[in-house]
């Protein structure tokens, strides 16, 4: 993205606009990806992102004279720790404002130029994006069945790496199945219960979805790592032919332990 033609972009570092020269001529975003990890039980749960997105800056130009590069060279000495980084596209009132660490890059390459004068080449900042602990985290509770959803006690397990609260829970079955009664859920940990009461996808019939209601959590709902957090399936509807249920459920994660 070249910021000279992108309709009037600033840049800011710790709300702090940069001045010229001390402006990057361009920025390239990479963008974040993310994995979805098979886990016991047969279904997928995405987790967090593999790899957070990375903004490159790139300052000054080639051949930048000395006077100048002593302004570019506060953007180098801002760096090396984490930062807000804020990209501000003037032209549509558009503000981001990302949390980034930023890697003080080594001094600009320095030649002399056809007048014998000393001067300096361009330098990038790598801006990477950081998602401070303890955040929310998206845990997905997949359960497909085999083919339809049965009864029992950790039908879906995830291991958390950190502890945590809950947040919320939500949940779809796409196919609720037919006869009486419903497709009831629980969330727990060991002996903890994490829905005040469990969860339900009322039968419809087959082929007819459902969203979950009781999704009221319990008064506790602190978990710990390392400790299952269970998907539990407490009755299936008079047919017993539900499947394809998602649970998702918004938790605030804390940074996991790490020993000396």
């Amino acid at each position: 993205m070249n910021l000279a033609g992108f309709g009037g972009t600033r840049v800011t570092i710790d709300l702090k606009p940069l001045v010229v020269p001390a402006v990057p001529t361009s920025l390239d975003i990479i963008p974040p990806g993310f994995t979805e990890r098979p886990l016991a039980g047969g279904g997928m749960v995405v987790f967090e992102e593999k790899s957070l997105a990375t903004i490159m800056l790139h300052f000054g130009l080639e051949g930048v004279p000395e006077a100048a590069q002593r302004i570019v060279e506060l953007a180098r000495t801002r760096a090396c720790g984490m930062h807000t980084l804020g990209i501000d596209d003037l032209s549509c009132d558009r503000h981001e404002y990302i949390i980034v660490y930023i890697s003080r890059p080594p001094r600009n390459a320095q030649t002399i130029n056809v007048n014998g004068e000393l001067v300096f080449g361009t330098f990038d900042l790598a801006c990477k994006q950081l998602d401070p602990w303890p955040k929310p985290t998206r845990l997905d509770f997949d359960l497909a069945g085999a083919p339809n959803i049965i009864v029992g006690d950790g039908q879906f397990l995830y291991y958390p790496a950190a502890a945590g609260y809950f947040l919320s829970v939500v949940g779809y079955i796409e196919d609720s199945g037919a006869g009486g009664g419903q497709t009831r859920i629980q969330l727990s940990q060991e002996a903890t219960d994490f829905l005040a009461t469990p969860g339900d996808f009322a039968a419809g019939g087959v082929g007819v979805g459902a969203a979950m209601t009781n999704q009221v959590l319990a008064a506790v709902t602190n978990f710990v790592a390392g400790k299952p957090l269970e998907l539990d399936v407490d009755t299936v509807p008079g047919a017993a032919n539900s499947n394809s249920m998602r649970v998702t459920a918004w938790v605030m994660m804390y940074e996991p332990y790490r020993s000396a």
